[in-house]
């Protein structure tokens, strides 16, 4: 198992993190596990040997599917030169705010487990710009943290009221109070009804253990997040009169991968 994450990266006044600095998923990742399990081993090399190591975004406007298309190629030093592989894209919507724009990516984490599953997030940076530019891309600060804290919260406590036995209505109301407490890290810029549409989606949604484990790392690096995804599930098991296995393993895995993101690589 390789855990990556990443110091503060790239410092230039003339760029700005997007997003309000989240993490965001690179997509696609799940189609090129050998490519991105091969980066991350290659990277953690790197990191062994105070190597350089990281990511590049490379626009493809042939794409036959997007051609906003981002790419991401994942980078690192060998003894032979460096060693370029693609490893996924960036979120369509990500690709479309930056066109026309000059941008940069640097990596923020990386996880490849002993079955080859593999979790690869950056950080993305635009030059700055004229106000009525940047409030623009602001707009797309609300899909990605709903993205990237809102909903993968919503996915657990979805899968928790599944297992507890609790009222639909309890059940919303809790998870309602876990998105309105992502809308104040957010600065406010998620609405009432991405709020009401997220919570609807976690309740349909059946995601796989892999995808559950996954959230749960990606939240533990956000202690506040993670703490509050860890008291509203435990409010779900209370709901159902018990608490479930779920919600005792929330806890101590959260509590795990705290630990091992405040500690670094």
């Amino acid at each position: 198992m390789i855990k990556i994450r990443c110091e503060t990266p790239f410092s230039d006044e003339e760029f700005v993190r997007l997003y309000g600095g989240a993490w965001i998923d690179v997509m696609g990742v799940r189609y090129r596990r050998a490519a991105a399990g091969e980066f991350l081993k290659g990277a953690w090399s790197a990191i062994q040997r105070t190597k350089p190591y990281g990511l590049r975004a490379r626009p493809e406007p042939d794409n036959k599917w997007d051609a906003n298309a981002i790419a991401i190629d994942g980078y690192f030093s060998t003894s032979l030169g460096f060693r370029t592989i693609h490893v996924g894209y960036l979120p369509s919507e990500v690709a479309e705010d930056l066109q026309g724009r000059e941008y940069k990516v640097a990596m923020a984490s990386g996880y490849l487990s002993d079955s080859g599953f593999a979790d690869i997030e950056l950080i993305v940076f635009a030059r700055r710009e004229v106000e009525d530019v940047l409030a623009k891309i602001d707009k797309a600060a609300e899909r990605v943290w709903v993205r990237e804290f809102a909903m993968p919260g919503l996915k657990i406590l979805a899968h928790i009221a599944a297992a507890d036995g609790g009222s639909d209505d309890d059940e919303r109301r809790v998870m309602n109070e876990y998105a309105e407490r992502v809308r104040l890290y957010s600065g406010g810029v998620i609405d009432d009804f991405t709020i009401a549409r997220a919570i609807s989606d976690a309740l349909e949604m059946a995601p796989s253990l892999e995808s559950l484990r996954a959230n749960y790392r990606r939240l533990a690096k956000h202690a506040e997040a993670a703490g509050d995804l860890l008291e509203c599930a435990l409010k779900l098991a209370k709901l159902g009169g018990i608490e479930p296995a779920e919600a005792v393993a929330l806890r101590e895995l959260l509590a795990i991968e705290q630990k091992v993101s405040q500690s670094g690589p």
